[in-house]
């Protein structure tokens, strides 16, 4: 698919669960959950740092072969209880989210551009990036 796009000058957008296609095939990344995009840069920088706790779960969920040492530092979302018509005004994944606290319930993070290329709407984005 790749080379077909470039062979044709044309742009190629897929929709997939699949992180490994999207970390081979794709130069940005679009990270959404219940219609809304949560973050969006490069394949490369959003899985190594995601600004986001739900790219953080995506990418944390992907099996590897440290999974024993991996399935300790997973991130894990709460059960999705809540129908998405009935989303918090905040943020939509505010139910699911263990960083969520009363703002990510009330208000909705703007999306902002974090660096050139990078783009996060949660209220932790430059948090969740700082060096640790």
């Amino acid at each position: 698919l790749r080379s077909l796009s470039r062979q044709r000058h044309c742009a190629l957008l897929l929709i997939t669960h699949d992180l490994a296609v999207v970390r081979w095939m794709c130069a940005r990344v679009l990270v959404m959950y219940a219609g809304r995009i949560l973050e969006a840069g490069p394949p490369a920088e959003l899985f190594q740092h995601p600004a986001h706790p739900y790219t953080a779960a995506l990418v944390a969920a992907v099996p590897t072969l440290a999974a024993r040492r991996a399935s300790a530092a997973r991130l894990r979302l709460a059960p999705d209880r809540e129908r998405l018509a009935e989303a918090p005004p905040g943020c939509v994944l505010a139910g699911r989210c263990p960083r969520a606290v009363a703002r990510c319930w009330e208000e909705r993070p703007s999306g902002r551009e974090l660096a050139p290329a990078r783009w996060s709407a949660c209220h932790f984005a430059e948090e969740m990036l700082a060096p640790r």
